[in-house]
């Protein structure tokens, strides 16, 4: 690996590919980094070069390609510094550290002629009315728009007087002047600062270790950061239009926020089939599939947000590990013209998620509440495993079906929300949980010979028991009983999954979808309180899920803190609604809700267990366990 230096003036001028005498061209792939610096953040940097300080090296890859007699770098880490030193030397008034560059008795000295004394709140304001200029001007000479009379202008902001006492001093000792020729002294001074720069030129699978191992300061890499730089040759045709449309949605949101420009790209071209890199791919991919299956995939609306599922899902389809991502494209086979093929697995990964999302997406329909935003408790290696597991066992190496992959696939739709739940109560997915992944997809097995083999693991294959549920159901409730809580307290995560998995199938359509509901206290907090206070109690486990259920908000808000079977008895509803809200309370019966004197805190805990009981067995039923 060759080090150099570059000065910014040759990094300016090796990322302009129109550049004459230069000789390289530093190209920015197209899924590099962001740039994302704010204009004060370059501001910054430029600081650092004119104090002498360190801004670290640069990173690229030498090409064998020869573009107009130019050798083609391609830029794998510091494209946020190169591109900022670029815009600098564009505009570098604008950037300049003025602040080092002005002296302060010079300031002072303009504060005292433009408003009268050099207060710190004049030299302040004179300052950002230089500032403003300077940063207005585009011509780094003096003349017509950088002079001393267009400073004193800018300076006295109006003032006709202030205006004739700058022109007047600079006149008489040409200190004005001075200041600026000497800040033109200083940005030409710049472009001789030199950078170091790490220049490789070998097999391009090294990059990502070469990069961990050179990049000591600023922001790391992502590893898809990495595989951004490396996976730049790897070419495949992209048929999906909906992949397409993703890619370019990309661009065009990186182009349209500044953060650079994209070559070959236009806005306004038709969405077609085309050559892209397996990075550009998988990101594409990844979005695509993040809309198609909502409930069990992240979303977001930032077209240039990267969304790693396709990633990690194409790694585990092709047998390896999650660790082992940076080899994938040497799994994949080409086709006679040099390019990954890619449309069987695509299609068998689309179908796989279709039927990981049907498979939950009924169990998270339902609403808790009107204000509610879809929160699924659904961790991604947990619901990127029900995809890699319907692809392992459903699928071939080839992609092509295996024998009853029809009714495996049903089996696995079947499973996956009692394993979902399962998992959720014994907070399996905690962590990266990478390894729980590949383990729930595949295992190592022996073959006759003793051959080390990846066969499908058929974990998901198998369904939940009904006696572990119900041990694990209690364990978790067991925890929130523990707690001794004096005041209303936010409802853990895990309580909403669980709560839809409940109500969803108790709740009917209508009111599902008019979405009134409160999630709320079956012994109210109040009452609870009294209780603790009466007592002496260090607290109650008020908001344990045994103490929960679902309420129409109408009848919540003319409850308020009664305890229901008080309620109605005060309060005789119709018949429909004390069916619903008996429906909606599971156990007991409403009747037996009801403030009898005094509740002790055994009493308490027995009412939310026996009550988890029948919660869990409503569970069960719903999921299909015997």
């Amino acid at each position: 690996m060759a080090l150099e230096k570059w000065t910014l003036q040759e990094i300016a001028a090796y990322l302009d590919k129109n550049a004459e005498d230069a000789s390289y061209y530093l190209q920015v792939p197209k899924f590099q980094r962001k740039v994302v610096w704010s204009d004060e953040k370059i501001t910054k940097l430029v600081d650092s070069i004119y104090r002498g300080f360190p801004i670290g090296s640069l990173l690229v890859y030498q090409t064998d390609v020869v573009e107009d007699n130019k050798i083609v770098l391609q830029l794998v880490d510091g494209l946020q510094r190169s591109t900022s030193i670029a815009k600098f030397l564009k505009s570098p008034l604008k950037y300049a550290p003025l602040r080092e560059l002005i002296p302060d008795e010079f300031l002072e000295k303009i504060a005292e002629l433009s408003l009268g004394a050099a207060t710190g709140d004049n030299v302040e304001k004179v300052f950002n009315n230089m500032k403003a200029w300077f940063h207005g001007v585009t011509e780094l000479e003096m003349g017509a728009q950088y002079n001393a009379n267009k400073f004193a202008e800018a300076v006295a902001d109006g003032d006709d007087a202030a205006r004739m006492r700058l022109v007047m001093w600079n006149v008489d000792e040409s200190r004005i002047e001075v200041l600026l020729g000497s800040v033109l002294n200083e940005i030409s001074n710049f472009i001789n600062y030199e950078v170091p720069l790490n220049i490789y030129h070998g097999p391009i699978d090294n990059v990502p270790t070469i990069f961990e191992r050179v990049n000591s300061q600023g922001t790391p890499l992502s590893k898809y950061d990495i595989l951004a730089a490396s996976w730049i040759t790897t070419d495949l045709n992209v048929k999906n239009l909906d992949v397409v449309a993703a890619i370019r949605a990309n661009y065009a949101a990186r182009i349209q926020n500044g953060d650079y420009e994209i070559e070959g790209f236009d806005e306004s071209d038709d969405v077609e089939e085309g050559t892209f890199n397996l990075y550009e791919y998988l990101f594409g991919l990844g979005k695509v599939l993040s809309a198609l299956c909502p409930t069990i995939f992240p979303h977001t609306d930032k077209a240039d947000e990267i969304n790693p599922i396709a990633f990690q899902i194409f790694t585990l389809a092709h047998r390896l590990p999650v660790s082992k991502m940076g080899k994938l494209d040497q799994y994949l086979n080409k086709d006679q013209n040099g390019l990954l093929i890619i449309d069987a697995a695509e299609s068998a990964i689309l179908e796989a998620a279709k039927a990981a999302e049907s498979a939950l997406q009924p169990h998270f329909a339902f609403k808790l509440n009107a204000a509610e935003v879809g929160e699924s408790g659904i961790k991604q290696n947990q619901a990127i495993s029900y995809v890699t597991s319907y692809l392992a066992n459903v699928y071939e190496s080839d992609f092509t079906k295996v024998t009853d992959a029809v009714a495996i696939g049903k089996n696995l739709v079947k499973n996956i929300p009692s394993h979902f739940l399962f998992d959720l109560l014994r907070d399996k997915w905690s962590g990266s949980g990478d390894s729980t992944l590949f383990e729930r997809t595949w295992i190592r097995e022996e073959d006759s010979s003793g051959k080390d083999v990846i066969m499908p693991s058929n974990y998901y294959l198998t369904p939940v028991s009904r006696v572990n549920l119900d041990e694990a159901f209690e364990s978790w409730h067991g925890e929130q009983l523990d707690k001794k809580q004096k005041e209303r307290a936010a409802y853990p995560k895990d309580i909403r999954p669980v709560l839809k998995f409940l109500y969803g199938p108790i709740v009917s359509n209508y009111h599902a979808h008019a979405g009134k509901f409160e999630l709320e206290h079956i012994y109210p907090v109040a009452y609870l309180k009294r209780i603790i206070k009466d007592d002496g109690l260090e607290g109650l486990a008020m908001g344990a899920i045994g103490n929960l259920m679902l309420i129409p908000k109408p009848i919540n808000r003319i409850k308020k803190a009664n305890l229901l079977g008080d309620w109605l008895s005060a309060n005789p509803e119709t018949p429909e609604n004390i069916e619903q809200l008996e429906n909606y309370l599971i156990h007991p019966k409403l009747v037996d809700v009801r403030d009898r004197g005094h509740l002790s805190e055994a009493e308490f805990k027995d009412f939310c267990e026996s009550r988890a009981k029948h919660m869990v067995a409503h569970i069960a039923k719903y999921v299909k366990l015997a």
